[in-house]
């Protein structure tokens, strides 16, 4: 009886990730064998879900490319994807969160024109439909939700209200059409934007007291909330900020919070993989908010596709001591 205490005690205070995320221009060639070979992987780290980050890509209304074959017109059609995406994590028991639509003009200071969210999430609502039609009948027990691609920074210039809007309409078309699916929405903490503690109390006291989710629905704080640079200074401001958020959250909210670690950081105009000592850290912290559940961006990219091989091999062993 005390050895079986041990070690429910031991697994219940090793922090690990459950959910990681890939990009669409990874996967565009893949055949079989490549996703067989990266489920393999990810599963050795007892990771049994992936985000698949957008199905589509616009830039407002030029119609880039699409991952399966949709209504909307793209200039390239790459429609085989997500259906092997989907029969090779079936196959291989992985669940699946499919992105929506990936649209460039976002980060060009757009989050502030109401009638540019809007069409946008027509563009969304319209590939939840085609692809529930196409591909839940058959891959029912593998996908286990959708992701909204649009990503909500805080800041200080009263997006609240826009943003209100955007996650409340999807949310409504999930429930008029009884999907009963999570949807994810992600925010991350932008230096660029600046914003004061204060600002940040604002932004996300207002918001979630507007939004309605449901009790499955993710809020996903990431990126600058839980970055991977070794700078102790930020990682403190970070994890102040976050605090704050969560509180805004859990006063008004009763879906789920997850935080997304960060796999990388940027050091003098270089992209660099985070230590394993500092993905403990992070590890750690994101444990506060959600005991069972931690996202990454991203196994799949920086330590499998990239082949960190050593950090590979330290969070092996890392998650085989539960």
């Amino acid at each position: 009886m005390l050895l079986i205490f041990l070690v429910e005690k031991t697994a219940a205070t090793t922090p690990k990730i459950t959910k990681d995320f890939i990009q669409p221009w990874a996967i565009t060639y893949w055949d079989e064998t490549d996703y067989d070979k990266h489920f393999e992987k990810l599963k050795e780290l007892d990771i049994n879900e992936i985000i698949l980050q957008w199905t589509i890509e616009t830039k407002g209304d030029e119609l880039s490319y699409r991952l399966y074959p949709s209504s909307l017109e793209t200039k390239e059609k790459y429609d085989t994807v997500l259906y092997k995406f989907l029969k090779q994590a079936k196959k291989n028991d992985i669940k699946v969160y499919i992105g929506l639509n990936n649209d460039l003009l976002w980060w060009q200071d757009y989050q502030n024109n109401l009638e540019y969210l809007k069409e946008r999430n027509e563009v969304s609502k319209l590939i939840i439909k085609e692809i529930y039609d196409l591909y839940y009948e058959e891959f029912k027990e593998t996908i286990k939700g959708f992701y909204s691609t649009f990503e909500m920074y805080t800041n200080n210039s009263n997006f609240s209200d826009n943003w209100a809007y955007m996650i409340n309409d999807l949310v409504l078309y999930f429930e008029n059409n009884n999907l009963n699916l999570p949807i994810i929405f992600s925010f991350f903490l932008s230096e660029y934007a600046g914003g004061s503690n204060e600002d940040i109390f604002n932004t996300f006291d207002l918001l979630f007291k507007t939004i309605k989710l449901r009790e499955i629905d993710i809020i996903l704080p990431m990126d600058g909330y839980m970055n991977a640079a070794n700078n102790a200074k930020k990682f403190e401001k970070s994890k102040l900020y976050l605090d704050t958020m969560y509180d805004c959250f859990i006063k008004y909210q009763k879906a789920q919070f997850i935080i997304n670690i960060e796999m990388f950081y940027e050091d003098n105009a270089q992209f660099k993989v985070a230590s394993f000592k500092r993905i403990k850290e992070q590890l750690k912290n994101a444990n506060k908010y959600n005991k069972e559940e931690i996202v990454s961006f991203s196994v799949s990219h920086h330590i499998i596709i990239e082949g960190n091989q050593h950090i590979y091999a330290d969070y092996k062993r890392y998650v085989s001591k539960k």
